[in-house]
């Protein structure tokens, strides 16, 4: 009998990790909570990466609405350019050590180019892709909302 309870509240904490909250709210106040929090996100990597590093930092308001498989999820980007001195590579690294010990979940990719991305995943299941651009004066940080549903009959915007 024990061995069954604790089978079934195992699959009840397991099935309760899986539950979407996608579907709460209006489809508008989902788009705006994407958002908010993927670009709160943003700001909490961009915290990590020391001021005098930073010359710059482009983030624009507005990202894009893309398919999630067959949900959706909010997409922006951060462009910051970096202090003359200031070595991309080492920076990104630098970002990618500062982020895991805040709690980010870190990993290093190989892209195709030979160059290397992080991916950084906050508590918020928002994914942040790090790269070094512009001859390594900039980093370029992609990010994403995670899934979340919108109504069949909901008109979805490219951009919002």
């Amino acid at each position: 009998m024990t061995g069954s309870l604790i089978a079934i509240v195992a699959a009840l904490l397991l099935t309760g990790c899986a539950v979407n909250t996608g579907t709460q709210g209006s489809p508008e106040r989902r788009l705006l909570s994407a958002k908010q929090a993927t670009q709160a996100a943003e700001r909490s990597l961009l915290d990590l990466i020391p001021a005098g590093d930073v010359e710059s930092v482009l983030q624009p308001e507005d990202g894009a609405v893309l398919r999630c498989a067959s949900q959706y999820r909010w997409s922006g980007n951060v462009r910051i350019k970096l202090t003359s001195g200031t070595a991309g590579a080492e920076a990104r690294d630098a970002l990618a050590r500062a982020a895991s010990d805040h709690g980010f979940s870190v990993s290093k990719e190989k892209m195709l180019s030979g160059d290397v991305s992080y991916q950084m995943i906050d508590d918020n299941r928002v994914q942040l892709i790090v790269t070094v651009r512009d001859g390594g004066g900039a980093l370029n940080v992609d990010s994403g909302s995670p899934c979340f549903d919108l109504p069949n009959d909901f008109d979805v915007p490219l951009n919002y």
